[in-house]
């Protein structure tokens, strides 16, 4: 009886679950369905132009450096005081200009000192002929003596063997004639030592001589002259300053020794060792609208993993440039053949390039070979998987991949038969 009841209590519990599902489902089946979305696929508007193959020389921008290669610096001669400093850093000068002086009286004294050391030599010398004259005459003198000595002594001997004279007179006359023979000795030793001694005289008054003239060669460089026409680049002294010698007096360099260092690439190097041994190569450099021709004179002896320097040399019409000055150069190159110009614009890296096909853009190897300009603008030269006709893509897009659709909005083939107009008459676009 208690079961009944309770599966009695459950009943209805049961009951409201299974029709409350029953309802749900039904809600569910008979609920209205959202239209499904449709996801268009984005389409890039972008410009490109046809390619057209090109015979062009190309340029190279270098980016180089005013040096000079005749940079002269004066160092002090000696100690002293700078008397006079005529010039100031940046100033022109003719040939022959003074630039700067050390006192006279700091530049005189060596001189008066040498010549006095060289006086001093001279009469030692005239001093030790006559010594030799008197040491000869003295020999002379020495050896008669020695002589009636050496008699002496023989006549001590006969006259003692008849019992005429002792035997201590004979040893005395023998030791007169022993201390006869080392005057003797001393005598010649002072005549045979005159040529050493002449030798090391001439020696030291030749060394006199040289410092005299050293002296007088300071004196001269302590009036710093212009040796040719150039511009001061430093002078790190002032009148009245005392210098130790050696101490850096002025800076200066010649007006026509003017160059401009610039790396060439590596990857242009073999062209121009061709292109050099034919005909010079020429750089160019704008100034105030005017275009100026840099020969390109010689190149590095040693070379770089990033290239080779070369060196170019400056027109006087840039003679107011100065070392250490940085300029932007165009190098004409040799003319390539079979090449696009295309704007920089569309080179993604330095090897990659997007074309147009059926709507959506195709990915192209390229290599740069050079550059070219084109209405003022500077154009890149390329070569690779591209052939003429093909839709280059020009707008610059972030997200550029291949198989992007896109939309052309313009087509700049206009702009390539200017280039092409450009490069051709002038030899790449110079």
């Amino acid at each position: 009886m208690n079961g009944w009841r309770r599966l009695k209590s459950l009943f209805w519990p049961v009951v409201i679950l299974v029709l409350a599902f029953v309802a749900l489902m039904v809600l569910k089946q008979t609920k209205p369905q959202a239209p499904t979305a449709q996801v268009e696929e984005k389409v890039w508007p972008v410009a490109v132009q046809r390619l057209q193959r090109e015979a062009v020389a190309p340029m190279q921008t270098l980016f180089g450096q005013v040096q000079t290669r005749q940079m002269v610096t004066v160092a002090a001669p000696i100690a002293g005081v700078v008397a006079h400093r005529h010039l100031l850093s940046g100033e022109r000068f003719d040939a022959g200009t003074a630039l700067l002086a050390l006192s006279h009286a700091d530049a005189a004294l060596p001189v008066t000192r040498a010549k006095a050391d060289l006086a001093d030599m001279k009469a030692q010398i005239a001093s030790q002929k006559l010594t030799h004259q008197a040491n000869q005459k003295k020999l002379e003198r020495e050896q008669k003596v020695l002589a009636l000595k050496k008699a002496e002594v023989a006549r001590h001997q006969r006259l003692l063997g008849k019992d005429m004279v002792s035997q201590a007179a004979l040893d005395q006359a023998k030791e007169a004639l022993a201390r006869q023979e080392f005057a003797v000795v001393s005598a010649q030793l002072a005549v045979n030592g005159h040529p050493a001694r002449l030798a090391q005289l001439q020696a030291q008054a030749s060394r006199a001589q040289v410092d005299l003239e050293q002296a007088q060669l300071d004196q001269t460089r302590a009036q710093v002259r212009a040796p040719f026409a150039g511009r001061v680049a430093s002078v790190p002294v002032s009148e009245g300053d005392r210098v130790n010698a050696g101490e850096t007096l002025i800076r200066f360099y010649a007006m026509d020794s003017l160059e401009v260092k610039a790396k060439i690439p590596r990857d242009h190097l073999p062209s121009v060792y061709a292109a050099l041994k034919q005909q010079p190569l020429l750089a160019h450099y704008e100034h105030d609208g005017q275009l100026h021709a840099l020969p390109l004179t010689r190149l590095a002896g040693e070379g770089t993993a990033s290239g080779v320097d070369g060196f170019f040399s400056l027109p006087g019409a840039l003679s107011h440039l100065r070392p250490g000055d940085l300029l932007s150069v165009r190098l004409s190159l040799p003319q390539q053949s079979e090449v696009f110009a295309v704007p920089y614009a569309a080179l993604y890296g330095t090897d990659r390039v997007y074309v147009v096909e059926q709507n959506r853009l195709a990915l192209k190897k390229v290599t740069l070979v050079g550059q070219t300009q084109n209405q003022g603008q500077t154009w890149a030269l390329v070569r690779g998987e591209l052939a003429p006709g093909d839709s280059l893509v020009v707008t610059h897009l972030p997200n550029a991949t291949a198989g992007l659709k896109v939309s052309v909005r313009e087509t700049q083939s206009s702009k390539i038969n200017q280039v092409r107009a450009a490069a051709r008459p002038s030899g790449g676009g110079q």
